[in-house]
């Protein structure tokens, strides 16, 4: 069953890359790798996981659509400042992304019924 099997394991599997997987979460790569092996207090962050299992469900069209508004959100000025950003930043963006991906998570379940 895929739910067993490593989150950076079902992420390779489902054809994202971790560096995709980062500009998606808006984290750098090396962040985003030690957060989906465990490496950080806490386990894997659950917005983590269900970001990977909203991509497995995913048709090819609705991951172009994610990934051309990741790389529409991600411009030059906030890479170069990615590193820099404050608790408040980050939690708020990360409550933005939760918020995505439920929705896009109800759309995926409507279309299962």
């Amino acid at each position: 069953m895929t739910e067993d099997r490593p989150w950076q394991r079902r992420l390779k599997a489902a054809g994202l890359t971790q560096r995709q997987f980062a500009n998606i979460v808006g984290r750098l790569e090396k962040t985003v790798s030690n957060q989906i092996r465990g490496r950080l207090k806490g386990g894997v962050p659950k917005h983590l996981k269900v970001i990977i299992m909203a991509w497995e469900l995913m048709n090819e069209e609705q991951r172009k659509r994610w990934l051309d508004m990741a790389q529409a959100e991600s411009g030059d000025d906030e890479k170069a400042t990615a590193g820099r950003k404050d608790a408040n930043e980050l939690e708020s963006e990360n409550e933005a992304l939760r918020a995505q991906v439920e929705e896009l998570m109800q759309e995926l379940r409507a279309r299962r019924k």
